[in-house]
C-alpha cells in the first residue's frame, strides 16, 4: 500500500458517468436483451482506460475502474448472482428527489426512450426464489483484466474494484 507523509493520497467512491452508448448497451438489460457482445466489451474497456486516465491526470492517485460494466452500483449485482428473479414491483427510490429538483438535465432521459439517466431512480426489485450462487466470474475477470491494462498502460501504482457491500444490497434483495 503506498503511503505519503507529505499529503493526503487521494482517490474516489462510486460510478463514474457512462457515455450514452454504454448506457443503451446496458439498458438491453432491462428488456431481456443481450448486452454482454463484442461490441460492449470493447466499449467497456476503451471506456475504463480513458476513465483512468482522467482520474490520474485530474491528480486521483488510487483509481478504479469507474463501474462502467456495471448497470449501476447496487444493482449489478443481479447480473453476477443466480438464484434471483425481479419482483411485479421496482422500487423507485425517495433518496433521489432533491437531486432531481436541483439537476433536472442530469436526469433526464437517456438515449433510450422512458429510461432515466440515472438508473438508481427506479429500480427493479430481485427476490431470491433459490439458493444464492454466484455467476459473474467471467464478467469479474473482465473487469480486472480492463483495470490491469488500464492502470499499466496510465502508469497509475495503485488502483481499486469497486464492490457494493451487502447491507446496501439488501434494500434491493428481498428473501422470497
Amino acid at each position: 500500500m503506498r503511503r505519503s507523509t507529505d499529503r493526503i493520497l487521494v482517490t474516489h467512491q462510486g460510478t463514474l458517468p457512462q457515455p450514452d452508448h454504454i448506457c443503451a448497451m446496458l439498458g438491453a438489460r432491462r428488456t431481456g436483451g443481450d448486452y454482454r457482445t463484442a461490441a460492449f466489451e470493447a466499449a467497456v474497456r476503451e471506456e475504463v482506460a480513458a476513465g483512468v486516465r482522467r482520474q490520474a491526470g485530474i491528480g486521483i492517485d488510487i483509481v478504479n475502474d469507474g463501474e462502467y460494466s456495471k448497470t449501476s452500483f447496487s444493482d449489478y449485482v443481479s447480473d453476477r448472482l443466480g438464484g434471483l428473479q425481479p419482483t411485479p414491483t421496482p422500487y423507485v427510490s425517495p433518496i433521489s428527489g432533491r437531486d432531481i429538483r436541483e439537476f433536472p438535465e442530469y436526469f433526464g432521459e437517456s438515449s433510450i426512450p422512458g429510461l432515466p439517466r440515472a438508473a438508481g431512480i427506479r429500480r427493479v426489485i430481485h427476490q431470491c426464489v433459490e439458493p444464492l450462487r454466484y455467476t459473474g466470474r467471467d464478467a469479474l475477470a473482465a473487469d480486472i483484466a480492463n483495470l490491469k491494462a488500464a492502470v499499466a498502460a496510465a502508469g497509475v501504482e495503485e488502483a481499486y474494484l469497486p464492490a457494493v457491500a451487502p447491507g446496501s444490497i439488501e434494500h434491493w434483495l428481498k428473501n422470497a
